[in-house]
């Protein structure tokens, strides 16, 4: 019995903003794992990076007089790689095909599951917020070198733009709410991360996947046992002081260090002199 797996990928460009899917055949010749590139579909003759187009595009690889037809009097089993419980392009596959057996990525589940946890209002601003932040520092060099003494010298030449972006952000470090939220948001990261960890392993095996999620969970419904507002002020203050003199520090965990425990990880300090800006 031979069984093959189907696996796709999309990448768009950012100029033209075609999209285009990758599709390969994972299958074994004398027992030896072997990939065949399929075809680099060109996403705009379907109709777009959808489901049902993806699902149209794959479909055209796999028609009686393409090369690599699919019928069950050939293959008994066949495997794939995707996503979409109620309209995804597997479920679309399936329809036609219900001797297809439908396997999810458990990576690609748990990155949904988070995405969908996090998708309120309070939390998507705080990822705007580190996005200007990032974009800000990556196109200017001065910025990104010498933060303080650029924002300290009124004759500093600049745009109203970047000037705009500095204020919005300044408005947001003022916020004791926002801030707060910010400490809840590296508070549920901080617990997820050891998950991440494990499903970024070179190997995964199945039996760690429930050990790793049950784990998780058990951690963040330990913050939920958070009801007093001295206990949130404790973790606040772990990362945040601000002053009276206008001044505002933060201690951070050093990019790159991936070390579990707290105490292990090597730490940055940041300084924010508001009557500075």
């Amino acid at each position: 019995e031979q069984t093959f797996k189907i696996l796709t990928d999309g990448s768009q460009a950012r100029k033209t903003k075609a999209e285009k899917e990758m599709v390969l055949i994972r299958t074994k010749r004398n027992g030896i794992p072997i990939y065949i590139v399929a075809s680099l579909l060109e996403m705009e003759k379907f109709g777009g990076g959808s489901a049902g187009a993806i699902f149209n595009g794959i479909n055209s690889l796999f028609k009686e007089s393409a090369p690599f037809a699919m019928s069950p009097e050939q293959y008994q089993e066949k495997l794939i790689s995707s996503t979409g419980r109620y309209n995804g392009v597997l479920t679309q596959l399936k329809r036609n095909r219900p001797w297809l057996l439908t396997i999810y990525c458990a990576n690609h589940r748990i990155e949904l599951a988070v995405k969908a946890a996090f998708n309120i209002n309070e939390f998507q601003a705080i990822k705007e917020f580190y996005k200007t932040n990032y974009y800000l520092l990556k196109n200017s060099g001065r910025l990104q070198s010498q933060p303080t003494r650029n924002s300290a010298a009124n004759t500093q030449e600049s745009t109203a733009n970047v000037c705009a972006k500095i204020g919005g952000l300044l408005k947001k470090f003022k916020s004791y709410s926002f801030m707060c939220t910010v400490d809840v948001y590296l508070d549920l990261l901080e617990k997820i991360a050891p998950t991440s960890m494990v499903f970024e392993a070179e190997a995964l095996m199945p039996y760690n996947v429930p050990l790793a999620v049950s784990r998780s969970i058990m951690e963040l419904r330990g913050k939920e046992d958070i009801k007093t507002d001295v206990e949130f002020l404790d973790s606040f203050i772990h990362r945040y002081v601000a002053s009276e003199n206008g001044v505002i520090t933060g201690e951070f965990v050093k990019a790159g260090d991936k070390r579990k425990r707290k105490t292990n990880r090597e730490y940055i300090n940041v300084e924010f002199r508001i009557d500075a800006f």
